[in-house]
């Protein structure tokens, strides 16, 4: 069994989904994507794909720019972890009624 996780080209993805590569950079910058380097060419992870397709989403669709997709990212976050906290809560609540 391999260890190492599969990886796509920024370029090889960018140019077959019509994505603009500084898009994809500017996400990296804030944090948002994480690109490697492997034999001279920026990849991104396989299982990072679908987060990137929801802020492409976002940004072509939408017209959100990569400071408010990174603030609904962060809101989208806190919101999942707070639902989390609702239903544990609920749970406890439930063993004493």
């Amino acid at each position: 069994m391999s260890t190492e996780l599969e990886i796509i080209a920024v370029e090889k993805y960018c140019n077959s989904n019509n994505v603009e590569i500084e898009f994809v950079h500017a996400l990296h910058a804030v944090g948002l994507i994480e690109i490697v380097q492997s034999d001279n060419l920026e990849n991104l992870y396989l299982d990072e794909l679908s987060k990137l397709e929801r802020f492409i989403r976002l940004h072509y669709e939408l017209q959100v720019n990569v400071e408010g997709i990174d603030i609904i990212d962060s809101l989208l976050s806190k919101l999942a972890s707070l639902q989390n906290d609702y239903q544990y809560l609920q749970s406890k609540l439930s063993l004493y009624e």
